[in-house]
């Protein structure tokens, strides 16, 4: 209920008490990517930083939207050139070893 009317830090609360009491439940599961999803959706479009952008890629990328979560990633990268954890995971993504890394 706490995720239909938009209070996310209480849904996600609730599902994390559930998964911690059964970690199998699949709908807490479920519920929580959806939550998570909603919320850095909420906080990209609401608040544009590269923080956000980057939690937004992160769901996507777990979600398996890779494309959409390559955007989020880049946009990141637009609002802080300087985002190292958004370059690694955009270079995840695009296949190539992380910046500074020796092959």
């Amino acid at each position: 209920m706490y995720a239909r009317v938009g209070n996310y830090a209480k849904s996600r609360t609730s599902y994390q008490q559930a998964l911690q009491i059964n970690p199998e439940l699949t709908t807490a599961t479920e519920g929580l990517a959806k939550v998570e999803f909603s919320d850095a959706i909420r906080n990209a479009a609401e608040a544009p930083s590269a923080e956000h952008y980057l939690r937004l890629g992160q769901v996507l990328q777990q979600a398996g939207r890779v494309p959409e979560a390559h955007n989020a990633y880049r946009q990141a990268l637009k609002l802080n050139p300087k985002l190292t954890e958004a370059q690694k995971a955009l270079d995840a993504l695009n296949g190539q070893p992380p910046a500074g890394s020796r092959q």
